[in-house]
């Protein structure tokens, strides 16, 4: 069985960085999965790769490659999820369109029915009438947060990013736009001060799913999630990973996510954000999330998952798919037996669709 990973040396992708990756990949190959990798391929190379090598699986980290053009890192011109549907290939996640959906906040935030206070503010009208912006004002309460609309891996979003006095907020704005170039969008919602933040992994399809249900507890003055954060070694973030104890809660978290893993027509894996107030409200549907500790932090403490060995999971449930369709597959028996046997059993039988899991779920 062949494998492919494509993914990015770049950190302006926001997915997981190129050594993050190389350790997954390294254990993969200890599990005695065949698996090739791609960083930032142009289209020629990715073709030619899929031509050759006929895989059996691949596994994204990235919608784009990027490259380095007059001293900036810029996105090469194509879709690396269309390609590979073009050439029907078997990959791991949720397919170009939507990918693209998941990626616009706004349009998440809409469809979702429970989407956090808000509006956009594209950089074509900000750039002819700036003031306008205040027009908008009216739908949302002070404070807010100004963040990229279409940007993965928090990129735009600090401490910086939140404004609680309304005469900065063309300032925030137009810094947003300054920093990202080619970005078309600013979403501005509603900063819920001390509300409780909660992520949920999940791995499955149709109606069957483990679910890695998550709190993300701030630490001292932290006041977001941000991009920062994401860059530090885990024990010295700002925040602590938490597993929930509110059965009730929890279950009420992996329900919610599991209806908009199917309104949203996600595939394989996700992880989807959520803030809890005076009710529950969604931050992010993130159909390409980077597969470390937020997406399965609770399957790390109940099962003894490590990190370094999230994607040969993926590959797994991709294996036990192709299984379940009817096709001759070969898994590693280093898989079966390496990997947490719980867990692993209960990818499996996400994937044959045997019957919900429900002993993940609290």
């Amino acid at each position: 069985m062949k494998n492919l990973v494509i993914a990015s040396a770049y950190k302006e992708a926001g997915g997981i960085d190129k050594e993050g990756m190389e350790e997954q990949v390294k254990k993969a190959r200890q599990f005695d999965l065949f698996v090739d990798v791609l960083y930032d391929p142009s289209q020629y190379l990715l073709e030619r790769s899929i031509k050759e090598n006929e895989y059996d699986s691949i596994y994204a980290s990235t919608i784009f490659s990027f490259t380095e053009r007059d001293g900036r890192i810029v996105k090469r011109d194509y879709n690396i999820l269309a390609v590979l549907e073009r050439f029907n290939q078997n990959f791991i996640g949720s397919d170009a369109f939507t990918q693209l959906l998941t990626q616009d906040k706004s349009i998440c935030s809409m469809r979702s029915n429970i989407g956090i206070n808000g509006f956009i503010v594209s950089r074509a009208t900000f750039e002819k009438d700036p003031q306008r912006v205040y027009g908008s004002l009216s739908k949302v309460a002070l404070p807010v947060l100004i963040k990229p609309n279409t940007l993965y891996g928090s990129m735009g979003i600090n401490e910086n990013s939140i404004v609680y006095d309304d005469r900065y907020i063309t300032k925030t704005i137009t810094e947003q736009f300054a920093r990202f170039p080619r970005l078309s969008e600013c979403w501005v919602e509603e900063f819920m001060e001390n509300a409780r933040e909660f992520t949920v992994g999940l791995i499955g399809r149709d109606d069957y799913f483990l679910t890695s249900v998550t709190e993300i507890q701030k630490i001292g003055d932290t006041k977001l999630y941000d991009e920062t954060e994401k860059d530090k070694p885990i024990n010295t973030r700002g925040i602590m990973y938490k597993c929930l104890k509110d059965s009730q809660l929890h279950r009420k978290l992996s329900e919610c996510s599991k209806s908009l893993f199917r309104d949203f027509k996600l595939k394989d894996y996700a992880r989807i954000d959520f803030l809890l107030k005076k009710s529950l409200k969604l931050i992010e549907v993130n159909g390409l999330p980077v597969i470390g500790n937020s997406m399965t932090w609770e399957w790390q403490e109940k099962y003894g998952l490590k990190k370094e060995d999230i994607l040969s999971c993926l590959f797994a449930f991709s294996y036990f798919q192709m299984s379940h369709e009817g096709k001759v597959v070969q898994i590693p028996n280093k898989v079966l037996t390496m990997l947490p046997g719980e867990l692993i059993s209960s990818i499996q039988r996400a994937a044959n669709q045997v019957s919900p899991i429900d002993e993940l779920e609290g």
